[in-house]
């Protein structure tokens, strides 16, 4: 270090460097598998715990399997994102949510008329 002290390693401009110094004294290999797998970890927790991460990555890898030939159906997955786009849209479909009971009863109602109709037509 030299004498002046113009280049101290606490300066903000090495900031980035703080977090490798406590460490230790290892070789370069090691300090950027630590923070490959810092990183890792990182984003592993982000998944887990925070819900928009998680749906962002949902998207990511379902529009890399649409862009296949096989995964052409899956297009149409992607158009779940307007739901969490456009609010009132979210609202109205949380209407369901709420009355979910009473939907799958009217639900359960009308699969039950179905059969027996089902039993006079053929």
């Amino acid at each position: 270090m030299r004498k002046s002290n113009k280049m101290n390693i606490n300066d903000n401009f090495m900031g980035g460097v703080n977090a490798l110094k406590k460490i230790g004294k290892v070789n370069v290999l090691s300090k950027m598998l630590y923070i490959f797998f810092k990183e890792f970890f990182m984003f592993w927790q982000a998944i887990f715990y925070d819900r928009t991460h998680t749906r962002n990555i949902i998207y990511f890898w379902v529009s890399m399997y649409s862009s296949s030939e096989n995964g052409k159906l899956f297009n149409a997955l992607l158009l779940i994102d307007i739901i969490n786009k456009i609010k009132t849209l979210s609202q109205v479909l949380s209407i369901f949510n709420e009355n979910k009971i009473a939907l799958g009863s009217t639900l359960l109602l009308f699969v039950v008329l179905l059969y027996i109709a089902a039993f006079y037509a053929f």
